[in-house]
């Protein structure tokens, strides 16, 4: 992975392998990134797989998130795990309802 230089926005384009990904902003929503990212790299994103993958991370990372707290339950020594296990589930709990909650709008069943 090398950065280079963006010839079309302010910021740093990451290349991998032949995508490459333009960081413009931090403050970029999700709607331009994808706009910014299809036309830069030739493709077009499939948005119904995109949600998919969106729900499947928050999935994942809360089987993380519950291990960790499990694990400070059974040795609460590692606050780490504590911490670890509260604030981000939590935060894919919100994730996750969010996301269903789209689904269902859009007519997913």
């Amino acid at each position: 992975m090398s950065a280079i230089p963006s010839k079309t926005s302010p910021g740093v384009a990451i290349r991998c392998g032949i995508t490459s990904i333009r960081l413009a902003s931090p403050a970029i929503s999700e709607a331009d990134a994808i706009s910014i990212w299809e036309r830069e790299s030739g493709l077009h994103l499939d948005r119904a797989a995109l949600v998919w993958w969106k729900l499947f991370s928050a999935v994942n990372g809360q089987a993380i998130w519950t291990t960790a707290a499990k694990e400070f339950v059974v040795d609460n020594s590692n606050l780490a795990l504590g911490i670890s296990g509260t604030y981000p589930a939590r935060r894919h709990d919100i994730i996750m309802a969010g996301t269903l909650e789209r689904l269902v709008e859009e007519g997913w069943t």
